[in-house]
């Protein structure tokens, strides 16, 4: 399955934590390309019941890469697509 057609099918369990995963170094450009098929920015993950945003806030603050991952940029690419802390959990 590509990740076009995991989006495509609504498929949480292949979306949510590739988004969840946003947090790592290559952030930005995982975040941009999963941005650019649409992925849905408010789907929540069923381990600790994260959003993308949530996770990319939280990576901010105590993620590995926080020094040098592009954490702004990413936030900001998920909420230029529709991402709220409105949706926090």
């Amino acid at each position: 399955m590509t990740l076009k057609e995991a989006i495509d099918s609504g498929s949480r369990i292949a979306v949510a934590p590739a988004l969840q995963r946003c947090r790592c170094p290559l952030l930005l450009e995982m975040a941009a390309a999963l941005l650019r098929y649409h992925a849905p920015v408010h789907v929540t993950e069923t381990d600790f019941n994260g959003t993308p945003l949530s996770w990319a806030e939280h990576g901010a603050e105590h993620g590995w890469y926080r020094a040098s991952g592009d954490y702004p940029g990413t936030i900001a690419a998920l909420v230029g697509a529709g991402a709220s802390r409105r949706d926090r959990p």
